[in-house]
């Protein structure tokens, strides 16, 4: 059971299970349907390319490092 939704890394979970499904069925998958659910282009090559979910993980981090410092300016609470 999860009780603190803070400790599950949901983006990383679901390119994780992207990447899974897309490695285990490449032929039945369709990878770039997904397109609206990871946002991002350069996800999907990078999945299809092989690179580790962990790689590109690391590869978003500093861009979504960037956009919380911004954010964080603008919040209320």
């Amino acid at each position: 059971m999860l009780d603190d939704r803070r400790l599950l890394d949901a983006p990383a979970l679901g390119l994780e299970l992207a990447s899974a499904l897309y490695r285990l069925y490449p032929g039945k998958f369709q990878i770039d349907r997904t397109l609206g659910l990871v946002g991002a282009r350069w996800v999907l090559q990078a999945i299809k390319e092989g690179e580790s979910p962990n790689e590109i993980v690391r590869r978003w981090q500093a861009p979504l490092d960037q956009f919380v410092r911004i954010r964080s300016k603008y919040l209320l609470y």
